[in-house]
């Protein structure tokens, strides 16, 4: 499913999707089940640190040694099966997804979605054999879309705001990949450049292998298989519902502002009138001079 701008022109023909498919087989989901429990227990050393990057210079590094390494220690059958889920994916998107799936998504998931909602943003740079990748917010998605004019070529699309809006939080992830390549001996992208040009954008909404108890399990389900038509009507009713909180938001900003301003006027106030007092008490506490000095010294008598 792609989104459309007012022009009525796909945004990234390239692969975009509202979902991850399900493997047909339920075997293969009780096979990723059964590893993403064992696996995480028998290579605590592969597991990331926990972060939540959500800058590029903050971005979690993920190398081709280590995803080799990582590969190394899964039974083929299982990449295979996990490669289905984003078969809508460049082979080096899926490579990335399924490292970072097994060594930090899975086991963090609890705290990335107390985190709310975000775009994960995973660009592959493949001359440099390496992926970067973080969490951009979901108000600087907005932000970036409404500011990105050449959304065919870069930028944040009507795809990553539509998909950050809808996804569900404690079981998808919505993602936006790019990869990138020298494709020629010169120029840019060729020789002497390590990242190259891109090759490939696009996105998807990834969802987590829940257990078959989990309660979001059902919630997830539903989503993966909406309709283009129940997808658009989530996407526009979550959006007015984000407007509504912003609106909210807003006011309470303004009415806090507005009692902070009241109370340094009244606080102002009440200094000066502290002020005036104490100089009243300090003028009625001098000595005032006797009568009969005071005539004198108004007639101008020598003293």
């Amino acid at each position: 499913m792609l989104a459309h701008d007012a022009a009525g022109q796909s945004h990234r023909a390239n692969k975009w999707g509202t979902s991850t498919e399900m493997p047909a087989s339920v075997d293969g989901l009780d096979m990723i089940r059964q590893h993403q429990r064992t696996w995480i227990a028998q290579h605590p050393e592969m597991l990331l640190k926990w972060s939540f990057p959500t800058k590029r210079r903050d971005a979690i590094r993920v190398t081709f040694r280590a995803m080799e390494k990582m590969e190394a220690c899964v039974p083929a059958e299982l990449r295979q099966t996990f490669n289905y889920l984003v078969s809508d994916c460049e082979f080096s998107v899926q490579r990335v997804l399924f490292y970072l799936y097994f060594t930090y998504l899975y086991p963090c998931r609890t705290n990335i979605s107390a985190k709310g909602r975000h775009l994960l943003m995973v660009k592959v740079y493949e001359s440099k054999a390496e992926a970067y990748v973080w969490f951009i917010p979901i108000d600087e998605v907005h932000a970036a879309h409404k500011q990105t004019r050449e959304v065919m070529n870069s930028g944040i699309s009507l795809n990553d705001v539509q998909l950050v809006e809808t996804y569900i939080v404690e079981s998808t992830l919505a993602v936006h990949y790019e990869t990138f390549a020298r494709v020629g001996g010169k120029g840019r992208a060729g020789k002497g450049n390590d990242f190259g040009e891109c090759t490939s954008i696009g996105g998807v909404a990834f969802h987590l292998v829940l257990d078959a108890e989990d309660k979001f399990l059902e919630k997830s389900t539903d989503y993966s298989f909406m309709s283009e038509k129940d997808f658009a009507e989530m996407t526009e009713k979550s959006e007015k519902m984000r407007e509504k909180r912003l609106r909210k938001k807003a006011n309470q900003k303004a009415k806090k502002e507005e009692q902070a301003a009241a109370d340094a006027a009244a606080e102002k106030l009440a200094e000066e009138k502290k002020q005036q007092e104490e100089r009243m008490k300090r003028e009625e506490s001098l000595v005032k001079p006797h009568a009969s000095l005071m005539t004198l010294l108004e007639s101008g008598a020598p003293v």
